[in-house]
């Protein structure tokens, strides 16, 4: 893993010295027609907190409306009153998609992100929108700065710190190096409570090499362990899913076969009961058929002691009840 990234900055309606208007940032972020040139496949992102970026233009016109500075004059058109974060996790978007792990834990980042946006700048954030139409998925967050309620005066000052803090050194007359200087200890603290929230929970480094002053040679080195260390773990939790993936069609395998031996037996033991109740039944109709040939024998028989019994009696003998002769 590499070192975290998070980075914040201000835009007025009308951009100055080479610098983008909030118009264009916002037209970027909702994936306008003609407005990312540096994205070729894009798709439209994905809010998740807040509102859609487009729906941001009429909230600052509104506010812009009435708004005024700290003297009640009337805003000029590069007054920056919109802040636009941006986050990124070194996560490509087709491993979210192949891997139900990696989607989760960027999914935790994400979740991290909001909490943060929501604790950094309150209730001036608007919007946190999600990309995934490039390398590295990464989000967007829009803070619109809201009016005092008295004097209806707008300020950057009120959603970003580090430009609070500069604000406070020079109204109380610090050089400009001094107001900088307050800038970049209020930025570090903002970076700080991010890695924090973000950035130690998702297992980021709270700095790359120049900021923690170390040779790009160390910071490679570093990178490439944590590199090696996650690719191990990924190999292992590979295996774990294999070897479970591989017991469950074990399973999947032994019942089939249970299935199979237990069909097999209650057919074979079918057959033995239909042939044992054949047999029986041939039996029975040889016994029968014998029974019935032995009647018919027998019919045969007392017909043939009466034809015999009338030509005794027709030659005079007579012959008693039981078939024996009288003189």
């Amino acid at each position: 893993m590499t070192a975290q990234f998070f980075h914040a900055e201000t835009y007025a309606p009308v951009g100055s010295h080479g610098k983008r208007n909030l118009y264009d940032v916002l037209a970027e972020a909702s994936r306008t027609p003609g407005s990312h040139p540096h994205v070729l496949n894009a798709r439209p992102p994905v809010v998740v907190y807040g509102r859609h970026p487009t729906d941001l233009v009429a909230i600052i016109d509104a506010r812009l409306s009435t708004a005024t500075d700290r003297g009640r004059r009337r805003l000029p058109r590069t007054f920056p009153v919109l802040l636009a974060a941006v986050a990124s996790i070194p996560v490509q978007p087709a491993d979210m998609a192949a891997n139900l792990d990696v989607r989760r834990r960027v999914d935790a980042w994400v979740a991290n992100n909001v909490k943060f946006a929501i604790d950094e700048f309150g209730s001036s954030l608007e919007s946190v929108i999600a990309h995934d139409d490039e390398r590295f998925f990464h989000l967007h967050a829009f803070a619109v700065p809201i009016p005092n309620p008295d004097t209806q005066a707008l300020s950057a000052e009120t959603v970003w710190k580090p430009l609070a803090a500069q604000g406070r050194v020079r109204r109380a007359g610090g050089s400009r190096r001094a107001q900088r200087d307050a800038y970049k200890t209020e930025a570090k603290l903002v970076l700080d409570r991010y890695y924090a929230t973000v950035g130690a929970p998702s297992e980021l480094q709270r700095a790359g090499p120049n900021r923690a002053r170390i040779s790009r040679a160390a910071h490679l080195a570093r990178t490439h362990q944590v590199e090696e260390e996650a690719r191990r773990n990924a190999e292992v939790e590979q295996r774990q899913v294999e070897i479970e993936r591989r017991e469950a069609n074990l399973d999947s395998e032994i019942t089939r076969r249970n299935a199979d031996y237990r069909a097999a037996l209650v057919q074979a033991t079918t057959r033995e009961i239909n042939a044992i109740r054949e047999d029986d039944a041939k039996r029975f109709r040889r016994a029968k058929e014998s029974a019935q040939a032995v009647v018919a024998r027998l019919a045969i028989a007392e017909n043939e002691v009466e034809r015999l019994a009338e030509l005794l009696r027709e030659a005079g003998i007579e012959v008693d009840a039981n078939r024996r002769r009288t003189p």
